[in-house]
């Protein structure tokens, strides 16, 4: 027991070393792989810095772009708007003032008002003059009912107003002269004409002509809203568009004054597009200007001039995986060198211990029978031990057992050294394997009845034959029967079982004894006790060269040979291939 415990002792220790070294071989490989996420955090930290910065100011240099064109697009809305609702201003005060003379003067009058003005012509963004019942009225004071408006969205907002209020009616097409307009409408006072409505308006053509230029360079659109959310008028001409109403009009909240400016991020009605919009309120109309540009634009656009530092980051990266792949190689390599040299002093080590075993073993085994032989020997030359010549027969017996015993020990270190020599040929014959077992089991008849065990053998349909050295396959036999009766119990049980398997053919032999100590397992195949004296214990008498001679002669015949131990008793079982079952049994399984 105590050597069981130094022996868990020991090899927790050792444990503990080798869990530490793999832990140290395997930490260069973790700092490169710390190294390299470093390295690549710097570099696409860089990269990632400089590019947020870029394209941060190429937002702010399009939102500074975007607000100069806003200005001059709002400030020409602006000028269009107060000339066209002046224009119908001074129209609808000359009439009132003209009805209260006491003999109006003409209409054509308002040629003149006109020009006061600076309105050289009179076009449908000029004046028009509309009656009571939506007919136009020329200057003249003509009516004339092929001029028909009363269907007109912008009429029937207008006529319901107060007098001198005015109305800013949807965009509509001039039937006489095919004008994009914005009418402009007051509510005349009663008069003498019967002119119940004056027309101006905000041509869009030559808006659109003064400032496409200037919003085309800028890549911005510009639009007019009503603040009901009635679109009046889209610089992208989108077919359609102008004239529809906006549920959700997010402009409304957009400051009031001409140099007043509101921007929305916000996605784009039509197509779902991330936008940036700025706005601004009229304080003396119900209508919002706004200029607006695509996000997708600007980032298309700052994309371009950056890719090529995306284009840098990832050679970069390659360049750095290539690099730390080329290390953790050589580490690897490294360990892997190490590993083998580490596992060769291990060898070396084990092959020393085994030898200081062996040498320990066999002093022991040689002394003990050397000692009994010489000292037998000399009593029995001695003539002052004449007395006890009686008793020569039992000292002989004594002598031989012991000689015996040596030239056993012997024939096993030259049967080691005659297996792993690679000279010997196998003498390969068919064994009937009934047969065979009860020979072995007639051979350790004695032994078996001295350690008080019974042998039971077993072989079952497809198992009957076997294609083996019958003298190899007999001293394997021995050796596993010789184990599990010297280890087995009192009253205890050997059996001896043969099956077909898929693979060819199972021999095993299981006894009742107490099962093999679990410090000894990993060693039971290693020559000279065990493979460590350490854990040899009362039991293991002799070199313990029986289970590695079992071994080395099934795998001369292509098998192989497990060992399976609990509480309950042990059991051995020898495999031998397919190759070894007899061709007509094969065909008949």
């Amino acid at each position: 027991m105590r050597a069981l415990r130094a022996t868990r002792t020991t090899r927790g220790t050792e444990v503990r070393k080798n869990f530490a070294i793999g832990n140290l071989q395997r930490l260069p490989a973790a700092l490169i792989g710390v190294l390299f996420a470093f390295v690549l955090a710097m570099i696409w930290g860089s990269i990632a810095a400089t590019l947020i910065a870029d394209r941060d100011r190429a937002l702010d240099e399009a939102r500074q772009d975007l607000r100069n064109n806003h200005l001059m697009f709002s400030t020409k809305v602006h000028g269009e708007f107060n000339s066209a609702l002046s224009r119908a201003v001074g129209v609808e005060a000359w009439l009132a003032l003209a009805s209260r003379a006491p003999a109006p003067p003409p209409l054509g009058e308002i040629v003149d008002v006109l020009k006061m003005m600076g309105t050289t012509s009179l076009q449908p963004a000029d004046i028009r003059l509309i009656g009571t019942g939506g007919e136009g009225i020329s200057l003249t004071g003509v009516k004339n009912p092929l001029i028909d408006v009363s269907d007109r969205e912008w009429f029937q907002g207008a006529i319901a107003l107060t007098p001198g209020q005015f109305y800013v009616g949807k965009t509509v097409i001039a039937r006489d002269t095919g004008q994009e307009v914005i009418p402009i409408v007051i509510r005349a006072h009663e008069n003498a004409y019967g002119i119940a409505l004056v027309v101006s308006g905000i041509d869009l053509g030559k808006l659109r002509a003064t400032v496409i230029g200037v919003l085309e360079a800028g890549q911005s659109d510009a639009g007019i809203i009503r603040v009901d959310g009635t679109v009046l008028f889209d610089s992208r001409k989108i077919p359609g568009y102008a004239g529809t109403r906006i549920a959700d009009f997010i402009f409304k909240d957009a400051a009031t004054g001409d140099q007043a400016i509101t921007f929305f991020e916000h996605a784009s009605l039509i197509k779902k597009q991330p936008r940036l919009s700025a706005a601004t309120a009229f304080e003396r109309a119900p209508l919002v200007v706004y200029t607006s540009l695509l996000v997708d634009e600007i980032q298309r656009q700052w994309w371009t001039q950056h890719w090529n530092t995306f284009a840098l980051g990832s050679l970069a990266t390659l360049i750095v995986l290539a690099l730390s792949i080329w290390i953790f190689t050589l580490l690897r390599r490294n360990e892997r060198d190490a590993a083998r040299i580490s596992e060769a002093l291990s060898q070396a080590a084990a092959l020393s211990r085994a030898k200081s075993d062996f040498m320990g073993r066999m002093s022991h085994e040689l002394r003990t029978p050397l000692n009994a032989i010489l000292g037998f020997s000399e009593m029995m030359i001695d003539p002052r031990f004449a007395a006890v010549a009686v008793r020569r027969g039992d000292y002989a017996r004594d002598i031989h057992h012991c000689g015996r015993h040596l030239l056993a020990m012997i024939d096993q270190i030259l049967e080691v050294s005659k297996i792993g020599s690679t000279g010997t040929p196998l003498e390969s014959t068919r064994i009937v394997v009934a047969t065979m077992l009860h020979d072995c089991a007639k051979s350790m008849e004695c032994a078996a009845k001295e350690a008080q065990v019974q042998i039971d053998i077993e072989v079952e349909i497809g198992a009957e034959h076997l294609d083996a050295d019958p003298a190899l396959l007999r001293q394997m036999m021995l050796g596993l029967l010789s184990n599990a009766i010297k280890f087995n119990r009192p009253d205890g049980r050997v059996a001896i079982h043969a099956q077909r398997t898929r693979a060819g053919i199972d021999i095993s032999v299981a006894d009742t004894g107490n099962g093999i100590p679990e410090a000894i397992r990993p060693h039971l195949f290693e020559p000279f006790g065990f493979g460590d004296s350490k854990v040899a214990n009362e039991d293991s008498r002799g070199l313990c060269l029986g289970l590695a001679i079992v071994k080395m002669l099934v795998e001369r015949h292509g098998g192989t040979i497990a060992i399976a131990s609990g509480e309950t008793g042990t059991v051995a079982t020898l495999s031998f291939p397919e190759k070894c079952v007899p061709a007509p049994i094969q065909h008949a399984a």
